[in-house]
């Protein structure tokens, strides 16, 4: 097996900015302001095994780190393959699950709701590289998303199947590496650590009503550590209340074919839209954690129409694991969510409660 040495494993972290484990961020950047300092490295430096050579001629500057033991069982396997939680756009630090919500009216047949994805990670699809004071990093996670109910003439139904590229830049590149083998050396603060885009060749569906579209969707995302954007903050100097959010701007390019409710005619047209959307989750303590989402669309051929929905939940962790504290995730959940707006690729009116409960990898 070729071994990597620990610099570009570092490297490799600051490169994957977003999308890097909260775990594996946070036990460097103690500080949660989205740099490593030459203080906050040394911290964590001094608590692994003495140093080792780095190669032919060059100083033992960086200790290997300790190997953690291997995880096992079907859990560990789909930590390491795959992530399963409401969204693609759901944030990785984030205790959003998927949701599966079962609902019986008195007189009225039972029904299910669901609303999951689920994201492959493949290692081999990840890669990165420095340009000049840059980093770029890149990688592909095939997704599958399902916003579905049995419920007859339900108003959201939609299954979304997506190969998205992301792209993240990072400032620091090499210099930064560098700074690392200077005493006293310190990372200069930027308000903007990760700019991040997202590339997606996306083909979503409506059961009930046979609709099709396939879009290429372009997202920008930054990561701003001082505004909790991307990277979880303390609010009010606390220990217990945390905040995480993050805002995407895009488009939506494509073809959207539907059939006419009368002629059963097969209708072909393109999809140009502006899209603005944002996750947010505010975190109580251990135990409990608030979250909210917001999509805008607004038609460019037609600027007339413009389409809004947004999620709210309330959600208990039913684990007693802090997600904010290490690399371990609450993997079960229960919760409210109040559901209201114009959701593609329908945009029927959604206006529904539901009780559910959650599981998050």
């Amino acid at each position: 097996m070729k071994t990597i040495p620990f610099a570009f494993s570092l490297t490799a972290l600051l490169l994957t900015g977003a999308a890097a484990k909260a775990g594996e961020f946070s036990d460097y950047d103690t500080n949660k302001d989205g740099q490593i300092s030459k203080a906050e490295f040394a911290a964590q430096a001094a608590s692994l095994p003495p140093a080792v050579a780095m190669g032919p001629g060059k100083a033992a500057l960086v200790p290997e780190p300790e190997a953690k033991p291997e995880k096992s069982g079907w859990i560990a396997w789909l930590e390491r393959d795959f992530q399963i939680r409401e969204s693609f756009f759901t944030q990785e630090q984030a205790v959003n699950p998927a949701k599966l919500s079962w609902t019986k009216a008195k007189g009225e047949p039972s029904f299910y709701q669901l609303d999951a994805a689920v994201l492959w990670q493949p290692t081999f699809l990840t890669s990165g590289t420095t340009i000049g004071s840059k980093s770029l990093s890149w990688f592909i996670r095939p997704s599958f998303e399902a916003h579905v109910s049995t419920e007859t003439g339900a108003s959201q139904d939609q299954l979304t199947y997506r190969v998205p590229l992301t792209l993240n830049l990072t400032h620091g590149g090499a210099g930064m590496l560098a700074g690392m083998d200077t005493p006293g050396a310190t990372p200069a603060k930027r308000f903007i650590t990760v700019h991040t885009l997202l590339v997606s060749p996306t083909y979503q569906t409506d059961r009930h009503n046979a609709t099709r579209t396939l879009e290429a969707e372009i997202f920008y995302t930054p990561t701003i550590p001082s505004l909790a954007m991307g990277v979880r903050q303390p609010l009010f100097g606390t220990d217990w209340l945390h905040l995480l959010w993050r805002p995407y701007a895009g488009v939506e390019l494509g073809e959207y074919l539907e059939r006419d409710a009368t002629t059963k005619l097969a209708l072909e047209r393109s999809v140009s839209r502006f899209v603005a959307r944002a996750e947010a989750e505010v975190l109580f303590g251990e135990r409990f954690a608030v979250t909210g989402s917001y999509v805008l669309r607004r038609e460019l051929q037609d600027a007339e129409r413009t389409f809004h929905y947004g999620e709210v939940s309330g959600i208990l962790l039913l684990d007693t694991v802090l997600p904010a504290s290490e690399e371990e995730q609450p993997h079960f959940t229960a919760g409210v969510t109040y559901k209201r707006g114009q959701d593609a690729p329908e945009f029927e009116d959604v206006d529904v409660v539901t009780a559910w409960l959650g599981v998050r990898f």
